[in-house]
């Protein structure tokens, strides 16, 4: 069933200060009552709690000998865990004057996540921001305001490029795009006229890329709902689809392009309607896997089996890390997994998204041996629909053609 409209976003505006010991401590006490209303009490307070006090929950979980409060307090650990794989959680940045290769290298710092520089093309810059606590996406916006960015999937690794052009569903369009963030995602449209058409018409070219940090998400194409001229005419009308779902390293990123009839007359404005039909996980299973040199005993978790092993750095070429996912006998199933691979020194070497195909992906050589990987997988699965809606599109001249 189709589901109504969801703005899925990132935990923002809660209280910057944690937890304090007393609030620990009457919460300990509370849920070690034997009064049933005080455990309650304890246990709703406890609910409170957010990803700022992560740090205390383990420590308290690790620490307490009575069986419910070390329960309770795992269960709110691994409640905030699976929050933040889902609906990562604001960042913060300081970057004065940065070029494109320091932007990255505090992007991926504030994330968590790799993310490189596409030096191939123009460097752009320079950046400066200083924002604490604020969705990636907005964070993203006000560096797009200084000079051009576009960030993509570049196989295993998240890529930010520099420059006036950015890629569409067709290829490179010179000209203005529109962007609209809703939650964890960001929507984009562009428009242009269609070169050699049998009529005169419009090109609008559409997509989504997700923040790179989520996980155990799966995400529907895109779809165009309406285009509406500012005359009230219709001019595109979709009928809503069901589509299988897709998902790809870290979060896709999708390009798509339509056709509608160009409205008449010159300086012209549209109204796009669209949306986005998304799976997401809400309970998981895990289970840790120490990488062998060599491909060991296959993990079964998610409904489907897997073998992981390491290739250590040959010269200083990094570590290879290969995935390979197989039925062996196991029902194949759709479920997202995620993947986080750490080093004997606890530094995190690896957190991605497999989607079921064999899979190899260089990493430091400063890993230091042996390499351990928790695999998450969900076990039930909710789905919602995300809306967005671009409102006084320009409609471009018949000059301005899409390339």
């Amino acid at each position: 069933m189709w589901k109504g409209a969801l703005v899925l976003g990132a935990v923002v505006g809660m209280a910057a200060v944690c937890f304090g010991q007393t609030k620990w401590d009457g919460i300990v006490k509370g849920l070690s009552s034997a009064d049933f209303s005080e455990r309650e009490a304890a246990a709703r307070t406890l609910e409170n709690a957010t990803w700022r006090d992560l740090p205390a929950l383990r420590a308290m979980a690790a620490g307490a000998d009575d069986t419910e409060v070390k329960a309770r307090f795992a269960n709110r650990v691994e409640e905030l865990e699976l929050e933040g794989l889902i609906h990562p959680r604001p960042i913060s940045l300081d970057v004065k004057n940065a070029n494109i290769t320091d932007l990255c290298a505090a992007l991926s710092q504030a994330t968590g996540v790799q993310i490189t520089p596409w030096t191939r093309g123009p460097q752009g810059g320079p950046w400066t921001e200083h924002a604490v606590d604020k969705p990636f996406w907005e964070v993203f916006a006000d560096l797009e305001k200084q000079s051009m960015l576009h960030i993509q999937n570049a196989g295993d690794t998240i890529e930010v490029a520099a420059g006036p052009e950015r890629t569409g569903g067709t290829g490179p369009i010179q000209g203005d795009w529109t962007e609209k963030a809703v939650g964890d995602f960001l929507f984009h449209v562009g428009m242009g006229r269609q070169p050699n058409a049998a009529r005169p018409g419009e090109m609008l070219a559409f997509g989504m890329r997700g923040d790179p940090r989520v996980r155990l998400v799966r995400c529907d194409l895109p779809e165009i709902l309406s285009v509406v001229d500012d005359q009230g005419n219709v001019l595109y009308n979709a009928v809503p689809r069901r589509a299988s779902m897709g998902t790809a390293e870290n979060m896709p990123e999708v390009n798509l392009a339509t056709g509608f009839p160009a409205p008449d007359g010159k300086n012209r404005k549209v109204t796009i309607t669209g949306q986005m039909r998304v799976l997401e996980a809400t309970a998981v299973e895990k289970t840790p896997v120490t990488l062998a040199m060599q491909p060991g005993d296959p993990v079964v978790i998610g409904g489907r089996t897997w073998r992981l092993w390491a290739i250590p750095p040959l010269r200083d070429e990094g570590w290879i890390i290969n995935v390979a996912q197989g039925n062996r006998g196991v029902a194949s199933s759709d479920v997202p997994l995620a993947i986080r691979v750490v080093d004997s020194a606890g530094a995190e070497v690896w957190n991605a998204t497999l989607d079921g195909q064999q899979h190899a992906q260089v990493h430091p050589a400063t890993a230091k041996p042996p390499l351990t990987a928790e695999l998450t997988a969900a076990t039930v699965m909710k789905e919602e629909v995300v809306k967005f809606e671009f409102k006084d599109v320009p409609v471009p001249d018949a000059g301005d053609p899409f390339r």
